[in-house]
């Protein structure tokens, strides 16, 4: 059984009573299964504009010089002789499982201290030094230097997480994270990837079928419209699009993915969570919208009372990321 230093367990004392014993993390892991290897979803942007400050963001740019922007990694110097900052540990990336079996509730993942948090497999036999990453616009390399837990780490997870996470299988599997540098500049957003939303501009908040929905001829012709990309612009997204843009050419706006069904104090309340006889909805489900981009507001998930975001909306999935249950 690992123990905190008594500096430590005095610096961090709010955070002990978060702290989870070995088997416990050990249960939560098992439970949560492994991370894809070969497409991963960015489930958190944090900034640390300064010393133990958090930004939650969902959307950032990943900058060649700067890193994350408006992150502390470029004014902290640390990781060289010289006391500047290490171009070869500038942006760490964790494992959201991993985060979740040693932090439980999403609220707190942001203490870890990466600017990244996905739900990708970040093994070293999965992603060697040197293996490039697209992330959203910009593209990261795997570099050498190990990521290793801290007395901060231990101090905010516990000992026995520190231990977990550092022990010869989970530098292996990465448990702790790693590090990128970015090649190649460009904005992140948090969401997965996989999905594709068309704005139709029909606007069924009222009228003789606003109880109704849209008929199975009008579900077909928007999907032809949305494949060709045929739409009207002022009314229309033009096609299909992603939380990283058009996937249709021309297409307008993007896919926004909101926060996951565990968070109380957010945007939304929490739905239908399962319990012991029904399934539910998952907490790590997550809200999606469309995004005008049209600076018509920050929030895609708030209308202003009028056709704004130009719903209906028709969401797609590829085939081979249906789930059969």
């Amino acid at each position: 059984m690992s123990t905190l230093k008594p500096s430590v367990a005095e610096k961090f004392a709010e955070h002990i009573a978060y702290h989870r014993p070995l088997t416990e993390i050990e249960e939560t892991a098992a439970g949560m299964g492994s991370s894809p290897s070969d497409a991963g979803i960015v489930e958190m942007i944090v900034c640390r504009p300064a010393v133990n400050e958090r930004r939650v963001l969902q959307e950032g740019v990943l900058d060649a010089t700067h890193g994350l922007r408006g992150d502390s990694w470029e004014s902290r110097g640390v990781g060289t002789p010289a006391g500047s900052a290490d171009p070869l540990r500038q942006i760490t990336v964790m494992n959201s499982r991993v985060l979740a079996s040693v932090a439980g509730h999403r609220d707190r993942w942001q203490l870890a201290g990466d600017q990244l948090i996905v739900d990708f497999n970040l093994s070293i036999d999965s992603l060697a030094a040197g293996t490039r990453l697209q992330i959203g616009e910009a593209v990261a390399e795997v570099t050498e230097p190990p990521h290793t837990g801290c007395s901060k780490f231990a101090g905010r997870f516990g000992a026995e997480a520190l231990a977990w996470a550092n022990g010869p299988v989970g530098r292996r599997e990465r448990r702790r994270g790693m590090h990128v540098r970015v090649l190649k500049s460009g904005t992140v957003r948090t969401g997965d990837e996989k999905f594709d939303v068309c704005a139709t501009g029909i606007n069924y908040a009222t009228g003789a079928d606003a109880l109704v929905g849209p008929s199975q001829a009008v579900i077909n012709a928007e999907i032809t419209r949305c494949n060709a990309g045929t739409g009207d612009a002022a009314t229309t997204s033009k096609g299909w699009v992603n939380v990283n843009g058009a996937v249709t050419t021309g297409a307008l706006g993007r896919l926004a993915v909101g926060e996951a069904n565990d968070a109380g104090t957010g945007t939304f309340p929490i739905v239908c969570q399962p319990t012991a006889t029904t399934p539910g909805v998952e907490s790590t489900a997550r809200w999606m919208w469309y995004d005008p981009n049209d600076g018509g507001g920050l929030d895609p998930f708030h209308s202003t009372g009028t056709n704004r975001f130009k719903a209906f909306l028709i969401f797609r999935l590829a085939a081979s990321e249906i789930i059969i249950l």
